[in-house]
């Protein structure tokens, strides 16, 4: 499956972000969460709020270290869906922005055309040789 995006202009400069659907492993209703692409991350935050509405169950608490400062957060069990694909995956809730860290993007050939402000998704739905001799999406860490 690929996905053709445009950046956003919501950014100054303007920035990679994806329309993504986040939802509790228990079911029901999701919500629609724009995340920014961030190369430079390590996990994936979502929008406190967001994730309070949908009752995504606590798995963990773990330190956040980021320009600001550290701070210590939940990471919560959700589903992620992205570019027709969907995953359970380990999230910090923090903040009123969506970000999507390595613990994702990795699982993912990205394409950043900044010039064009142009991003391209490609996601697998079988696995490659290579992503089979890799070992499982590394846990956020607990501290």
């Amino acid at each position: 499956m690929t996905a053709k995006l445009r950046y956003s202009t919501e950014y100054d400069p303007p920035a990679p972000v994806v329309p993504v659907r986040l939802g509790s492993p228990s079911g029901g209703a999701g919500a629609l969460v724009v995340a920014l692409i961030d190369t430079g991350a390590d996990v994936t935050v979502m929008p406190l709020a967001v994730v309070q509405n949908l009752a995504l169950p606590v798995v963990a608490t773990t330190r956040i270290a980021g320009v600001v400062g550290a701070t210590r957060a939940n990471v919560h069990a959700g589903i992620l869906e992205v570019a027709g694909t969907s995953k359970m995956i380990e999230l910090v809730a923090l903040g009123a922005e969506g970000i999507l860290g390595r613990d994702v993007t990795n699982h993912w050939v990205l394409s950043l055309d900044g010039p064009r402000r142009a991003l391209e998704i490609r996601v697998s739905r079988g696995r490659s040789r290579t992503a089979r001799s890799e070992p499982p999406t590394k846990k956020i860490p607990r501290r």
